[in-house]
């Protein structure tokens, strides 16, 4: 039994307008995911893509960080204690390599963060960072919560305010946390986009 997901688009394809189904558990559109009019790049309509398939999702992100995080050390123990916590996100035993790897299982089946050693880590501005999506406002507030009790505990923590990007008819409300990573992670709650859940056979 999956969940089916019904939600109009924020940008629907060229010739698409209304309510498209995804399955919650992998987004499998029940018509192509491309557009099949003809395109600027292809304007015979020749896309090698221009076939019925399941569109490519993004299933995980790797990044290199110190080596002490992916260690078996304070830091790792902290870093693996704060994203369980605040996100749900745990460490895959048997893909850990000690002192080169540690792999956080997101939820999904096939959905990772890697986290590799490294003696040249990445760095980047406090605006980088990569997302994830809630469907409710009430998700988005309990990781705000658990992110600050666990700053009550380590003021390395990084909260933003919680934002609000008004579209008219969708708001998205979004907050950022970074904790030991490189990049931070945004939060995002899209309200007016409508989330039916019902049982498919």
């Amino acid at each position: 039994m999956g969940r089916a997901v019904l939600f109009p688009l924020l940008w629907q394809p060229h010739g698409h307008s209304g309510p498209r189904r995804y399955t919650a558990d992998r987004a499998a559109p029940s018509e192509p995911w491309f557009d099949s009019a003809p395109s600027r790049q292809y304007p015979d309509a020749t896309c090698p893509l221009r076939e019925a398939m399941k569109p490519p999702i993004l299933n995980h992100l790797a990044l290199s960080v110190p080596r002490a995080l992916v260690s078996d050390t304070a830091d790792r123990r902290r870093l693996l204690d704060f994203y369980e916590r605040v996100f749900g996100w745990r460490s895959i035993e048997l893909m850990q390599v000690e002192g080169e790897r540690v792999v956080l299982h997101l939820h999904q089946v096939t959905h990772f963060l890697f986290l590799v050693g490294s003696d040249a880590p990445l760095t980047a501005p406090s605006g980088d960072h990569f997302g994830i999506e809630v469907y409710e406002r009430r998700a988005l507030d309990g990781v705000v919560d658990r992110a600050r009790t666990f700053r009550d505990t380590d003021p390395a923590v990084e909260i933003s305010d919680v934002g609000l990007e008004d579209y008219g008819t969708i708001r998205i409300h979004n907050v950022y946390i970074r904790y030991l990573l490189p990049l931070s992670v945004e939060v995002q709650f899209y309200e007016g986009v409508e989330v039916q859940v019902e049982e498919i056979e």
